[in-house]
Formats: C-alpha cells, sequence, structure tokens
C-alpha cells in the first residue's frame, strides 16, 4: 500500500469540494465518507469514492450530496516501499 495524509470534515449536503494540489511526483487525490474509509486505510485503494483525480497536480471538484464526516486524502500510491514525495501545495475548500 502508499503512504497518504488526510484531513477529516464533517461537510453538509449541497456542498461542492474543491482540492487543489501540487506535488513533485503522480498522487491520487480521494475524498471519501465515513464509511468507505476503513476499505481504504487497509488497501490504500477503495472502487467506492465520492471523488478522486491523480496526477502531479490539479483541481478535485465534487458534489456533496449527503451530509456526513469526509476524508479528503493526498496519497503516493506504491508497493510497500516508501517513496519520499514532495507536495508544493494543498488547498481544500467547501
Amino acid at each position: 500500500s502508499g503512504h497518504y495524509s488526510s484531513v477529516t470534515e464533517a461537510i453538509q449536503a449541497g456542498s461542492v469540494v474543491t482540492i487543489s494540489w501540487s506535488a513533485d511526483a503522480y498522487v491520487e487525490v480521494w475524498v471519501l465518507t465515513e464509511t468507505q474509509y476503513p476499505s481504504f486505510t487497509t488497501l490504500a485503494y477503495t472502487s467506492n469514492y465520492v471523488g478522486l483525480k491523480t496526477g502531479s497536480s490539479g483541481t478535485l471538484t465534487c458534489p456533496i450530496n449527503n451530509t456526513d464526516t469526509y476524508y479528503l486524502i493526498i496519497s503516493r500510491p506504491g508497493n510497500g516501499l516508501y517513496t519520499a514525495t514532495k507536495i508544493y501545495s494543498a488547498t481544500a475548500s467547501w
């Protein structure tokens, strides 16, 4: 599994989450619900998610349909070997 950082927030239905980032390597940026998060922590992947975008930079925008606790995650996928990745900037809003 890879390595990741996350922020946990209670977000209201009708909000739009926007995450922008810039890194020195390919990363995955996820938005997960509280129900989806445990699967991610076990495998560093889940097939059920609210939003997912990949790349060394970009912006992920996704509407929030249900009030819930959400996890905003930047993940460096890997095969169990640690690869240091610099995150130059990361911002989130909702």
